[in-house]
């Protein structure tokens, strides 16, 4: 499983209303999109100097399922629609082991 993280630093630009139909457009990805298995988004709620924004997180079933999604037709107008808006993005993708040990073992 590959875990697929996005932080946005917005402008002033990006609106509630725009942030609205960004975030409706995101929840109906999961169960349209292949691969994607679930998807979270939420705003920074620690205010730190470094934090960023806003984040996305995704699971998807393997790393072409994450390119499949970069051009995705439900996913690319949401592109468009927070990309004017970013004053900076930042992406990364790693393998999400889907067995994890117990800490005790």
């Amino acid at each position: 499983m590959i875990r697929h993280v996005v932080l946005f630093r917005f402008e002033d630009s990006f609106t509630p209303g725009i942030e609205r139909r960004w975030r409706s457009g995101l929840d109906g990805l999961v169960g349209s999109v292949p691969g994607l298995r679930s998807l979270s988004v939420g705003r920074d709620v620690g205010g730190e100097a470094r934090s960023w924004d806003c984040a996305i997180v995704a699971d998807f079933d393997s790393l072409s399922d994450v390119a499949g999604y970069a051009t995705h037709p439900l996913h690319t107008p949401l592109i468009a629609l927070s990309a004017p808006h970013s004053r900076q993005i930042a992406s990364v993708d790693f393998d999400l082991p889907t067995h994890r040990k117990d800490s005790t073992e």
